[in-house]
């Protein structure tokens, strides 16, 4: 997914899906890996992943538990909201409560976070 997202599609969807089929077709496992790709692939112009892209990505790179991505998202929305825990507990759609437990769980302080 990284490898397909850190290319610049240069014609329409149909180009993209096309490459996706051919991995489709030639991959030799259960997985496709860069090595399934068409030749024509590797002639794409890379591009560079906007910040949050590219931390997104990493979150998922090394495929964590749920419990694990849980916690890394956690960190990752109150990064973004700079600690204000009633935004973080809206954008998860949680209540705050249960956010406070969420983060004691995974041994996340909230105390030092600003409201």
């Amino acid at each position: 997914m990284a490898t397909l997202m850190a290319f610049d599609w240069p014609g329409n969807v149909r180009e993209l899906e096309n490459t996706i089929e051919h991995a489709l077709l030639y991959a030799r496992g259960n997985v496709i890996t860069p090595a399934d790709l068409p030749e024509k692939f590797w002639s794409l112009k890379p591009v560079k992943l906007p910040k949050t892209q590219n931390k997104l990505v990493e979150m998922f790179q090394d495929l964590p538990s749920l419990d694990e991505l849980e916690r890394r998202y956690l960190i990752y929305v109150l990064e973004n909201v700079r600690g204000n825990r009633t935004r973080a507990a809206e954008i998860m759609q949680i209540d705050r409560r249960t956010l406070y437990r969420m983060a004691e769980r995974h041994g996340i302080r909230m105390d030092e976070a600003e409201e």
